[in-house]
């Protein structure tokens, strides 16, 4: 048996059906879903006919399919959103790191001159004497810092430089000022 598009009471039913699934906009922009109750109201139609028209054609799975496919499609776009902030947030960290491991090794190196076997005037970095051996542990941890930034950002997880490392590279650095050695 067909339901009929129009009743004899002039109901507009298709009319009733998209309000049902498609909701209106509030002032606020968002959407509100009308209830059977709401619409019944509305449209001025028994409460019980509403809901056995909605009950024979399917409204609430109708509604219920749709919705899902909406927030599927806002879901997917606010992750493809998060993920391109993300990507642009690590380039970004990376770029810092990287200037900062630069301006590490600024401070532990400076450039010395001197003679090569031809007499002739030659350049070459060499470990700053001068940096205290305190100054040279903070710099230490903050390019372990930098390090662990850079790794990360680019997706993986540094485990190689830990705080004995640290503690390695700053004796090294010692013996090395007591020997006069720099290996670069």
């Amino acid at each position: 048996m067909a339901i009929s598009m129009i009743d004899n009471k002039g109901v507009p039913w298709p009319l009733v059906k998209k309000d049902y699934m498609f909701g209106f906009k509030r002032t606020n922009g968002k959407t509100k879903y009308s209830t059977l109750a709401d619409l019944a109201q509305k449209y001025d139609v028994k409460l019980a006919t509403l809901r056995t028209r909605a009950h024979h054609e399917g409204w609430k799975d109708e509604r219920d399919k749709y919705l899902s496919e909406v927030f599927q499609a806002a879901y997917q776009h606010k992750e493809k959103q998060l993920k391109s902030q993300i990507i642009d947030f690590d380039k970004r960290v990376f770029d810092i790191s990287d200037k900062a491991t630069l301006a590490l090794k600024e401070k532990l190196y400076i450039d010395e001159e001197y003679e090569d076997d031809m007499g002739d005037t030659q350049t070459r970095r060499v470990l700053n004497y001068k940096v205290p051996t305190m100054e040279v542990r903070r710099v230490l941890e903050a390019t372990k810092i930098a390090h662990d930034i850079r790794m990360n950002s680019m997706g993986e997880i540094s485990t190689n430089i830990d705080e004995d490392s640290i503690d390695k590279l700053v004796d090294i650095i010692q013996q090395d000022r007591n020997n006069k050695v720099v290996n670069i």
